[in-house]
């Protein structure tokens, strides 16, 4: 679904999972802007509206937040820019690039800033979520001036802490582009690429693909697995339309959908596919 979700086709598909021992986590898409954690127009009724129905439908609600980072145009830049890490000349440090922009980072040494995450988490957390996926935590570890000398694997390390101390020890965290080390605590990582709906995409294999999702997170971190965090593979999608097995079948081993979640303990599902054939 990438970002085109709303209230009305995550219903559906929650309803249509029904029976299934899932997680429902939500991702992008619901938020007014990455850095204003408040639910857009999709979401008439509130995500606690929504988050009853996952519960109602007999799963775990989960949401998507990239509670360390902001984009240009969201109220919070607008607000508080003496919230933001700086870079080189005082400028906002840039963290990153998407959405079509660059996005900045939150200082969390900052009283304002660790205020502000206490309500974006207290509020999701009253919502009813009790799985949050946290992405793009990396720029929190970023080189940068912040309000404090403290080294920034340490205020990276504190703004988990901190997290974790607001929303309880029950909720599960699911890190996303984290620093692994200074990452312990939080439940599960994020280890894979993107996934498409096209199993191997020309370039580098970091691009959106099947391949990507499925080869990395099997050869890298396998010590680590269960013993700091879990790990979490992007799903990989496999669908028999336009047939991408028969193309690149051979560069995975067989049966790949057994073979992916192997070295995984935490395993995925996708967008449910109205447009495979029966024979899928």
């Amino acid at each position: 679904m990438i970002e085109d979700i709303g209230e009305q086709r995550m219903t559906r598909t929650v309803d249509e999972l029904r029976g299934f021992p899932f997680v429902v986590q939500m991702d992008d898409g619901w938020e007014q802007i990455v850095g204003d954690w408040v639910e857009n127009e999709g979401f008439p009724s509130g995500l606690h509206a929504f988050a009853r129905t996952i519960r109602g439908a007999g799963f775990t609600p989960g949401l998507w937040l990239a509670p360390l980072i902001c984009l240009p145009g969201s109220t919070l830049v607008r607000d508080h820019p003496d919230w933001l890490v700086r870079g080189t000349g005082s400028s906002p440090l840039i963290a990153g690039y998407n959405w079509d922009s660059h996005y900045y980072v939150l200082d969390t040494t900052q009283h304002g800033v660790r205020e502000h995450l206490r309500g974006v988490f207290t509020n999701v957390v009253s919502d009813g979520f009790r799985y949050l996926k946290l992405d793009f935590m990396y720029a929190g570890a970023l080189p940068g001036m912040r309000s404090t000398a403290t080294p920034r694997e340490r205020v990276y390390r504190e703004a988990i802490e901190f997290i974790r101390e607001v929303i309880g020890p029950e909720v599960y965290l699911l890190g996303c582009g984290v620093p692994m080390v200074p990452s312990v605590g939080i439940f599960g990582v994020r280890v894979g690429p993107d996934t498409a709906s096209i199993l191997v995409r020309d370039g580098s294999i970091a691009y959106p693909s099947c391949a990507g999702a499925a080869k990395h997170p099997t050869n890298t971190d396998h010590l680590n697995n269960g013993h700091y965090q879990y790990q979490a593979p992007n799903p990989v999608e496999v669908a028999a339309r336009a047939h991408v097995f028969e193309r690149h079948g051979r560069e995975l081993p067989p049966q790949p959908v057994g073979w992916v979640p192997a070295g995984a303990t935490s395993k995925c599902a996708t967008t449910v596919r109205r447009d495979c054939p029966p024979s899928s």
